[in-house]
């Protein structure tokens, strides 16, 4: 009979030696993760508990835990590192002017920390990270404790987290490889299955300027002019807007059809790009969700 201390050392083992990364794109509905295995890239998804996560925060860690490791373990994944893809609602970014990762790095984060907020340090209160984007430095920032929390849901899964991104990010990441963001006005519709409302994200020369949420309540097609009308005017001359939009497939035909009359409706090229095949097709009862996939395609391209 083997001790505890025993069996425990024998798994830290077997997770060393077949140790391979495996990323998990989590939202309020759904957990996707995707790893290679014999076969090349493949992802398998499952729901969360009902009431499980709500605006990007798990309610019910344990049992997502569980889920976690359930799904892992039902898809013979040994050795998981994970590296977990943020909901979208999680975070928030914004563009620091005058600012270079040299900057940040000579000054420790620090006067920046200091020149948020005089009464919470934002060290405290948000966990954040940066990102170079051409000329500029784009800061995401988390709620601690909304990370935290998603950190307890890896732990409960007993599996070890390697790195946390964000999946807005990393699907911006890959929208600057698919289409030409730099000098360029670029209007992107977003719209994820885990959230009711599209957001807008207006781009100038690549740069994220403006990240509007929309409500549905209102008039989608209004509200998408009047906030590109009131963005565009800030130029001095002429300004031609192209569009890029990522929806479910569900929606995309009814979005697709009210931007076009707006402007230049750009094409990913998303069908031939890299894409994760599901693993068992016959249990995903619809498509990889493509804010997803695009998710998952800028962390491959950072991967390589």
């Amino acid at each position: 009979m083997e001790l505890p201390q025993v069996q425990e050392l024998m798994v830290s083992w077997r997770r060393m030696l077949k140790a391979q990364s495996v990323w998990v794109v989590v939202s309020d509905r759904d957990v996707i993760c995707c790893w290679k295995n014999a076969a090349g890239w493949v992802w398998r998804s499952a729901l969360w508990p009902p009431d499980g996560c709500r605006g990007g925060v798990p309610l019910q860690p344990e049992p997502m835990g569980e889920l976690l490791a359930d799904l892992l373990l039902d898809c013979d994944v040994d050795g998981a590192q994970i590296e977990l893809l943020l909901p979208v609602g999680a975070c928030n970014w914004r563009v620091l002017d005058d600012v270079t990762l040299d900057k940040l790095a000579a000054a420790n984060f620090s006067y920046l920390n200091a020149a948020v907020s005089d009464e919470i340090p934002p060290s405290q209160a948000d966990y954040r990270s940066y990102l170079s984007l051409f000329d500029c430095v784009v800061e995401v920032s988390t709620p601690r404790q909304t990370l935290q929390s998603w950190i307890d849901v890896i732990e409960l899964a007993d599996l070890p987290l390697r790195r946390v991104t964000w999946t807005l990010g990393s699907a911006f990441r890959a929208t600057q490889c698919l289409v030409p963001l730099e000098n360029a006005h670029v209007a992107w519709l977003v719209k994820h299955s885990e959230s009711s409302s599209p957001r807008l994200i207006l781009l100038r020369d690549g740069i994220p300027e403006v990240d509007c949420h929309l409500n549905l309540d209102m008039d989608l097609g209004n509200q998408v002019r009047q906030t590109v009308d009131a963005w565009t005017k800030l130029s001095n001359a002429f300004v031609s807007v192209s569009w890029v939009l990522t929806a479910p497939e569900s929606e995309f035909h009814l979005l697709a059809k009210m931007l076009q009359c707006n402007g230049n409706l750009l094409d990913l090229g998303i069908d031939s790009a890299w894409c994760p095949e599901p693993l068992l097709p016959d249990l995903e009862p619809v498509p990889l969700d493509p804010l997803a996939h695009l998710a998952l395609m800028g962390a491959w391209q950072e991967a390589h």
